[in-house]
């Protein structure tokens, strides 16, 4: 991914997948064993959604330093682009924050429906992690302690909250 700070300081301006750099620090060899997840994968604040094949690297289970006691993971958030619609709540315009954040609005700031797309593929992409963590580092799903955001823009019916 891009860096969103110290880009500057980032060798080639892009930051390792987390998962590739914890399967390095974990690993004694060269990462050997490999598998491919189906990820539905979709542009900040577009709607269309496609499916990508990712392969990963992991190390094989004998090559392992130590196994993993537990995982703390805070996923869905970014995932359904909690930030935008926040600020879709908030403000009739990106301008409404600070003029030069007005240029950005269309990038910045999207509505429900676009929320609602990446809620709907949310589960598909939590399974992936899930068998990315059993496969690359064996980790049992009961080893997971993972907190969540609710769909905060629904009421207690389903509907769109003030519609």
């Amino acid at each position: 991914m891009d860096p969103r700070e110290g880009a500057s300081e980032v060798p080639g301006g892009k930051v390792r997948a987390q998962l590739d750099q914890l399967s390095d620090l974990l690993c004694r060899g060269a990462r050997s064993q490999s598998a491919t997840y189906t990820l539905p994968v979709y542009a900040h604040g577009s709607t269309q959604v496609s499916r990508q094949n990712i392969t990963k690297a992991w190390c094989p289970p004998h090559q392992r330093k130590r196994s993993i006691d537990v995982v703390l993971m805070s996923i869905g958030g970014n995932d359904v682009g909690f930030g935008a619609l926040a600020a879709y709540s908030l403000t009739e315009n990106m301008a409404d924050l600070a003029p030069i954040a007005g240029l950005t609005g269309y990038s910045s700031r999207f509505g429900p429906q676009v929320s609602r797309v990446y809620l709907d593929v949310l589960d598909e992409r939590m399974k992936a992690v899930k068998e990315a963590l059993r496969d690359g580092f064996g980790v049992a799903p009961v080893r997971v302690v993972q907190s969540s955001y609710e769909p905060i823009h629904f009421d207690e019916t389903g509907a769109l909250c003030g519609a």
